[in-house]
């Protein structure tokens, strides 16, 4: 059984390598500052090898295949994000910042980003959140590019830090392999990248006492327009009254508080989007670089409403939470991902949702609304 699981997923590698191939040439052309040559293509595709590589050896014989970050999740939410772009110039007010005053269905998925899905949430870790929008008329550059079938769907993700931890594909490479092989190597890539282990840890020795108490950041830029932005999830609780990690802490004690709190009262985000410039201090290409809040303040442009609600950590939910997958290229053109760590992702995120899906013999669709248990998209809520 072991030999034929591996086979198998050794031929869906194979195949989903092949269908990529005609991704990567479906880069957008380069635009706002951005840089994509040769070398970069060349590290996208050794890092999706290691990624597939990795997981296919992580999984074993096991009938489930789990992401390769953020394989922990503590649950999946319905939500309402309520567009708010008045804020905005009117040439800035594109993709699904057109949509002043309207509101849309939306799914947030809350999670862990070590590899190890079974690591107790007690320990340092970073920590992220994902949200998938529901309705949205422009259509996605996935579909666009012939790779994603048209789902009205705009993902956004996020983690607890303002700012990436890899400065370029050729890093990006390089820490993958690093996690694929011994511990010595990976210590010996931090030693060797300073920054990276700095923003690591600080987002990892973060104090985290509920999903819905902390701020999460793209950390990496996107379009605006003909310009550039960041965006941020604040939490509507104010710092001093966060949740704290407790002294007694579980090994799923953010599930448990994320569960209780939706139970008993209803939690928001602010949206908020930064607006980038063409100046050396906010960079397309290192997004390990913070942009000045100084120079270019947070503005608000929506709000994330989760209503209070029950089943989070049902059987079908968390099935659910396990099976959706989310792609930051799942998003209006006006408002794609840039630079060329996203340009990477553009190459892996796909491939890896199709290798796991693949796997688990469940099928990559998109939710339309809050019920996806029934019809069409009732195989989201199966167990893998």
């Amino acid at each position: 059984m072991r030999f034929l699981r591996l086979h198998m997923s050794t031929v869906a590698l194979t195949l989903v390598g092949l269908s990529s191939a005609s991704l990567a040439d479906r880069q957008p052309a380069t635009e706002l500052g951005e840089v994509w040559t040769a070398t970069d293509k060349s590290y996208s595709r050794k890092t999706a090898d290691v990624i597939q590589e990795m997981l296919i050896e992580r999984t074993g014989d096991s009938a489930l295949m789990k992401r390769d970050a953020h394989p922990k999740h503590h649950g999946c939410v319905k939500a309402f994000l309520r567009i708010d772009s008045k804020t905005l110039e009117p040439q800035e007010r594109v993709g699904l910042f057109a949509h002043d005053g309207e509101e849309f269905e939306a799914w947030v998925r809350f999670s862990n980003g070590s590899p190890d899905s079974t690591k107790s949430d007690a320990d340092a870790d970073v920590r992220g959140m994902a949200i998938k929008v529901m309705g949205v008329t422009e259509g996605g550059f996935l579909s666009q590019a012939g790779v994603d079938p048209e789902s009205g769907v705009h993902d956004f993700v996020m983690m607890n830090s303002p700012v990436f931890f890899i400065r370029n594909t050729k890093d990006y490479a390089g820490l993958m392999r690093a996690v694929k092989g011994s511990g010595v190597g990976l210590v010996w890539f931090m030693v060797t990248h300073p920054k990276t282990a700095v923003i690591l840890q600080k987002a990892r020795g973060m104090d985290v006492g509920n999903p819905l108490h902390v701020n999460y950041f793209s950390a990496t830029p996107y379009k605006l327009g003909a310009g550039t932005m960041k965006f941020m999830a604040r939490s509507c609780v104010g710092e001093k009254e966060r949740d704290r990690e407790p002294s007694d802490a579980g090994v799923n004690y953010l599930k448990d508080r994320l569960v209780r709190s939706l139970e008993s009262d209803a939690a928001c985000f602010e949206f908020l989007i930064q607006k980038g410039s063409q100046s050396s201090g906010m960079p397309i290409e290192d997004p390990t670089v913070a942009w000045s809040t100084k120079e270019s303040p947070y503005i608000k442009v929506a709000t994330l409403r989760i209503p209070k609600q029950t089943g989070v950590d049902s059987e079908a939910q968390m099935n659910f939470c396990e099976n959706i997958s989310f792609n930051p290229w799942r998003a209006p053109a006006e408002n794609r991902p840039l630079g060329a760590i996203n340009r990477a992702r553009l190459e892996t995120y796909g491939q890896i949702a199709d290798l796991r899906h693949d796997h688990n013999r469940i099928p990559v669709m998109q939710p339309t609304n809050h019920e996806p248990c029934q019809g069409e998209t009732a195989p989201l809520c199966d167990k893998p």
